[in-house]
């Protein structure tokens, strides 16, 4: 059974029941709602996913331009009060790549809403393609914080796991590597602490610091991780610590999981996501 969950109060003298520190009480809100709502039939979810999609589509009508010019040419007669369909929303042309370099001003939004929070830069790394620049409000990244919560719910993850995450770093992460700062590392809980390190540093130097730090839950890049195997067999350098390991950030092939099983001894969860969309399959 997984570890029972603590909320992470915001005043230690209230033990129970905790009270949730103000701006990671919304992410435990949004982690209720997927956990009563996740096993809803296909027929249910697709009424709520409806709705939500109409919202979106009649937003993108009024503040868009990129869209009140294309969908107005595309789809003559669609309106902001037009309620969508699955047939209706499989005739919206999808975005390319080069449509968002194109018209990166014109796909932003001239009203976004105020409730959604500070909007922010969103920069691609580009590892598919030409790098791509765009916005998003803060309301993406609690449904970013609340899906990895639910990740490791479903994993059973025990929530005073150290966490690794030897992965491409941006200058947060960076920051907080060069400071070594212990965070949380699953928002909305008391969890065990979470470091950074650079993937770029040789495979060997990387086991040392997992082996150092006594790490619990290991995450990182697929090719990486076949990298960590391979040494750690041939160098007989095994993590004994190591609980859990999360992969993310590329494709994870088959081959890789199994040879990453084989050498750790322990299954290989992927989460899947991108920096435009947030978490997409867990």
């Amino acid at each position: 059974m997984p570890a029972p969950l603590t909320i992470h109060s915001r005043d230690n003298l209230l033990r129970w029941p905790r009270v949730p520190v103000p701006n990671e009480a919304p992410v435990l809100i949004l982690m209720n709602q997927f956990q009563r709502t996740q096993n809803l039939s296909a027929e249910d979810l697709h009424v709520r996913q409806f709705a939500q999609l109409t919202a979106l589509l009649s937003h993108c009508l009024k503040t868009v331009p990129y869209y009140q010019a294309h969908l107005a040419t595309d789809m003559p007669g669609i309106g902001t009060g037009t309620k969508l369909t699955a047939e209706l929303w499989a005739r919206i042309p999808v975005l390319s790549r080069a449509d968002v370099l194109a018209h990166g001003a014109e796909l932003e939004s001239t009203a976004p809403p105020k409730s959604h929070g500070a909007i922010h830069t969103v920069r691609t790394p580009g590892i598919t393609g030409d790098p791509v620049t765009l916005k998003a409000a803060n309301v993406s990244s609690l449904h970013d914080h609340a899906n990895m919560v639910r990740n490791g719910v479903w994993h059973g993850y025990d929530p005073e796991y150290s966490v690794a995450n030897i992965v491409r770093m941006n200058s947060a992460q960076l920051e907080q590597a060069d400071a070594d700062v212990f965070n949380s590392w699953m928002t909305g809980w008391v969890s065990g602490p979470v470091k950074y390190f650079d993937v770029a540093v040789p495979p060997q130097s990387q086991l040392e610091w997992l082996v150092e730090n006594q790490s619990q839950l290991l995450v990182t890049h697929p090719s990486n991780l076949r990298q960590l195997a391979y040494f750690s067999k041939r160098d007989g350098a095994p993590l004994p610590h190591l609980r859990a390991i999360q992969t993310t950030g590329e494709p994870l092939t088959n081959n890789t999981r199994l040879i990453a099983q084989d050498v750790f001894g322990l299954p290989i969860q992927d989460v899947y996501g991108t920096q435009e969309a947030g978490i997409l399959a867990l």
